[in-house]
C-alpha cells in the first residue's frame, strides 16, 4: 500500500479503536502490517519523548533507509527487510532497531 494512502487512512482515525477497526478491515496481513509500521513511525517522530531521542526513524519496507546507512550498518542492499521493519537513529552515536 502506498505511503500517501496509508497516511490518509490513518488520519481518519480519531482513536485507537478506530485504528484497530481499520487494521482489521484490511484484506491481507501485509496491508495491516504497513498500517501499524507507519503508525509506529509517526508516533516515534511526533511523540515528545521519542522526537527528542531519535534523529531519524526510517521505515525500511518503504525504502527510506539511505544507501550510506545500509553500508555503514553492514546490511545488504536487497532482501534485508524480512526481519527489521524500522530503524531509529538516536541523537547519540548508537543506532537501535525495532525488530518484527
Amino acid at each position: 500500500m502506498a505511503k500517501s494512502k496509508i497516511d490518509s487512512l490513518i488520519s481518519g482515525c480519531k482513536s485507537w479503536s478506530d485504528f484497530v477497526a481499520l487494521a482489521n478491515a484490511q484484506e491481507n496481513e501485509k496491508d495491516k502490517g504497513d498500517l501499524f509500521e507507519r503508525l509506529t513511525q509517526l508516533y516515534l517522530q511526533v511523540f515528545p519523548t521519542y522526537r527528542t531521542k531519535f534523529k531519524n526513524v526510517w521505515w525500511l519496507n518503504n525504502g527510506e533507509l539511505p544507501r550510506k546507512e545500509l553500508k555503514r550498518l553492514g546490511l545488504p542492499e536487497k532482501d534485508h527487510f524480512s526481519v527489521i521493519d524500522q530503524l531509529e537513529q538516536q541523537n547519540s552515536p548508537l543506532t537501535e532497531s525495532i525488530i518484527n
